[in-house]
Formats: C-alpha cells, sequence, structure tokens
C-alpha cells in the first residue's frame, strides 16, 4: 500500500490514496493539502477536518480555514462544536441572554458589529427593544444630563457639595469597573451601568437605536469631545434662567411689599382718627422699621447681649441690633443715605436695567465655581473617550480593532481622518483638565471660607 502524504492519515484497511485525511490537529483545505490549526484558538480532534472548530471568544472563516478571528470582546462569539455550526457563521446573543439559541446580538465576520435594532455600551451589543421605548429612553436621558448641568449653578455654593463630590467620585470609579474583562454577575453589572450616571455616559443614550445610519462611533466621539461646548451652553442658559428668576421674584417683592403698605396706611389712618397719640407713636415704629415696640430684645443698646451679637459688635462697629434683626426676619431696611452717598441705589428702588446687571453679576460669580464642578463631574467622560480613541487590539488577522467598537480599523479611514482631534483631545483633556484644576484651585484658594482650607490649598 502507497504512504499517506505528510500529515496525513488513514483509517486502518484502507489501500488508496483517496482514503487519505489530514490528521488530528490540522485542517485538510485540498485532497492533498493540509494547515495546521492554532490549537490555542480551535480544536481539530478527527481525520479529515475541512474547518477548524473555534473556542469560545474566536470565530473561524468558513470560506477560508487558515483565518481564525479573536472577538473583541470575547463574549461575541460563541464556542462551536461542528463545521455545520461554523458554516453557519453564527455569532453570540445579547449579554446575559443565557440560552444559545437566543436572539444575536452580533453579526459579520468575527462577530465585530452589533445587529439591527442594538447598541454597544461598555463594549458589549445590547437589545434596543421597541422604539417608543428607544425614543422614551433617549429623551428622558437626554432631559435628565440637562437638567444635571443646569442644576449645578443651584447647588455650587452649598456646604455639601464636599461630600457630593466624594460620592461622585466613588461612583465613576464604579462604572469603570465594567469596562474590565470581567464576567460580571448580571446584578453587578446592572449596577455598574446606573453608576454610569455620574459621568455623562454617551453610550447609555442608545442613540442609535433611534438614529442608526446617523449616530455612528464617530458621531458619539466628536459630541463627547465638545462636551465643554454644550455645558458652557446649559450653564449660560441657567445664569440666565437665573437671573430672570431673581428678577421676578424681587418684582414680586415689591408687589408685597407695596401692599403691605398700602393696608398699613390705611390702619394708621384709620388709628389716627380715634388716638390722638397716633403721630407720636408712628414715628417711633418708623424709627425701629416698622417692627412690633413690645419686642424684648430690641429694647434698648443698654440691656445685655448674646454671644452672637457681642462677636458682631466685635467684627463690625456699626452693629445695630433693631436693623440685624429686621433683617433677620426679612424686612427692607437698607440704609438708603449710606447707599446713596456711595452712589448706590437701594436694591428696591433699583430700575430692570441695574437689577439685571446686578443679578448677573452675582450669578456669573456662581457659576465660576460650578464650571469647577461639571468639569470634575465630566472629567472621566472626556478622559475615557479620549484615551478609549488610541485603545486597539489585533484580531489575528493582520488589522488592529477599535476596543470600544470593533467595527471601527484603526489608523485607517475614517479613524486616520479623526487622528488629529484624537491627540488633541489627549492633550486637553486626560492632562489639560487637570492642569487647569490645577490652577484654578490655586488662584482661588484664599476665597475659601475657612482658615484650615486655606492653609491645605496653599500647598497646592
Amino acid at each position: 500500500c502507497p504512504s499517506c502524504p505528510a500529515r496525513m492519515r488513514s483509517n486502518s484497511g484502507a489501500s488508496a490514496l483517496e482514503a487519505c485525511r489530514c490528521e488530528i490537529g490540522t485542517a485538510q483545505l485540498s485532497e492533498t493539502e493540509c494547515w495546521p490549526c492554532d490549537l490555542s484558538r480551535t480544536k481539530c480532534e478527527a481525520l479529515g477536518l475541512a474547518l477548524p472548530i473555534p473556542f469560545r471568544g474566536h470565530w473561524t472563516d468558513p470560506l477560508e480555514p487558515r483565518r481564525t478571528y479573536d472577538c473583541i470582546p470575547a463574549a461575541a462569539c460563541v464556542e462551536k462544536f461542528t463545521e455545520d455550526e461554523v458554516r453557519n457563521r453564527r455569532c453570540a446573543g445579547q449579554r446575559f441572554a443565557g440560552a444559545r439559541d437566543a436572539a444575536v446580538a452580533y453579526v459579520g465576520d468575527g462577530c465585530f458589529e452589533c445587529a439591527s435594532n442594538h447598541y454597544r455600551h461598555a463594549g458589549h451589543c445590547h437589545s434596543c427593544g421597541s422604539q417608543t421605548r428607544a425614543r422614551w429612553r433617549l429623551v428622558s436621558l437626554v432631559l435628565l444630563y440637562a437638567a444635571l448641568v443646569g442644576t449645578l449653578l443651584e447647588v455650587a455654593g452649598s456646604p455639601a457639595v464636599g461630600a457630593l463630590g466624594i460620592l461622585l467620585t466613588f461612583l465613576q470609579i464604579s462604572a469603570s469597573m465594567k469596562y474590565l474583562s470581567v464576567a460580571w454577575p448580571r446584578e453587578l453589572f446592572a449596577w455598574l451601568t446606573a453608576t454610569s450616571v455620574s459621568y455623562l455616559d454617551l453610550e447609555l443614550w442608545a442613540a442609535e437605536c433611534v438614529f442608526p445610519k446617523g449616530w455612528t462611533y464617530f458621531a458619539k466621539y466628536r459630541v463627547a469631545m465638545l462636551q465643554p461646548l454644550v455645558w458652557l451652553l446649559v450653564i449660560s442658559v441657567s445664569v440666565f434662567a437665573r437671573v430672570t428668576r431673581r428678577v421676578l421674584a424681587e418684582y414680586h417683592r415689591r408687589a408685597r411689599a407695596a401692599a403691605r403698605t398700602r393696608a398699613n396706611v390705611k390702619r394708621r389712618w384709620m388709628h389716627g382718627q380715634v388716638d390722638s397719640d397716633a403721630a407720636r407713636y408712628k414715628s417711633v415704629a418708623d424709627a425701629r422699621s416698622g417692627l412690633p415696640l413690645d419686642r424684648p430684645e430690641l429694647r434698648d443698646a443698654t440691656d445685655e447681649y448674646t454671644a452672637a451679637e457681642k462677636l458682631d459688635y466685635q467684627n463690625a462697629k456699626d452693629f445695630d441690633r433693631a436693623m440685624d434683626y429686621a433683617k433677620h426676619k426679612g424686612v427692607d431696611v437698607e440704609d438708603v443715605e449710606t447707599n446713596l452717598a456711595k452712589g448706590e441705589v437701594p436694591l428696591g428702588k433699583r430700575p430692570l436695567r441695574l437689577l439685571i446687571k446686578t443679578f448677573a453679576a452675582e450669578t456669573v460669580e456662581r457659576a465660576k465655581p460650578t464650571c469647577m464642578l461639571l468639569f470634575q463631574w465630566g472629567y472621566f467622560l472626556l478622559a475615557q473617550q479620549a484615551v478609549a480613541f488610541f485603545d486597539c487590539e489585533s484580531n489575528n488577522a493582520g488589522k488592529r480593532l477599535l476596543r470600544a467598537d470593533p467595527s471601527v480599523v484603526c489608523y485607517e479611514g475614517a479613524h486616520l481622518a479623526h487622528l488629529p482631534l484624537g491627540v488633541l483631545g489627549i492633550a486637553a483633556y486626560p492632562a489639560g483638565m487637570l492642569v487647569f484644576g490645577v490652577l484654578f484651585v490655586r488662584r482661588y484658594r484664599a476665597d475659601g471660607p475657612r482658615p484650615r482650607v486655606h492653609a491645605r490649598m496653599s500647598l497646592i
């Protein structure tokens, strides 16, 4: 009997060369050619196997048995057991789908693309659900995003900002763990996904479910890189809204004060008709800013003072107890003569133009720490997107694919066209924002409310 060619074997009793088959560990490309299998990625456990059988995380091209892809992510490719399954080209289902016959979430050679009606989040493809659900999710997240950015202006001066910053940092660190190549339990992954709100994760928007053609990886990348401009726009709208609210509140206060004044004038006129001493009591009441005459804490300047009042006397020689109490009760007791001497008009008598100027200046000053809070909040998003643009991985077929979206080939085509923006993003965000934060804190460290803060921040 003639011997089989190299790397070929035949079953016992065979007498013709046609009975020769490629040995175990190789794939049969033709009647005379065998190709050694990549045993770290595939299994070739039978004689004459035409197609290598890939392990989980790998994908064999049925038209080219010598080509085996490394799937990105590995969960995109299910393990195959027969050649028919390889020819079927079936990819994995959605993460946590469980059953092997679940609807596929990945398609294409190497399972590098998401199936239709799926969006990519943390490298994995997830089902969009119904179109109605996708639209509501997108609208809700965009509105929540704008509301959170807008309300930062109101909480910028709150004493709780420090504690909220610590909580925010914890949530952002938790959210970053979902990008690790770890088989997270479903419940824990749900928690990590929920914490993604802490850094304005654009992938949660799932906008490709509503705009499957327009919302590509590069559209999402451009939106992420231009986020600071969006933040400035939202803050500008918030500043306008706050100034408008303050102006309307001031005119509402004036209207209420005018109504009270009319009621008091009428009451005093009626009192003057029956009491001959009404004029004397009126002058005393005016001297006390309209406050009751029987308040024991307003008797005179010779009675005992509380510890807080003594401190006020030490820090401000012109402290007036009656004036302080009136301001505490919300009564308008501005010193008109002092303001006029300084060339200032009392707030309650300023025209609309001066009111807008006053409140705008105050709100702009409040917006400065708001910008710092916003950059702290969005730093993780910007840094993560900037770094992810360069995070590429080989697919074992001569290409390097983007881990954030494996349908993108690195340093070719659109990725190469966006390379200048990527370099600028690296310089501006991961590095530039840290430098900006240090300079900002150093510039305004003396404006803090406590000497202990001054001492600690002076180290920067």
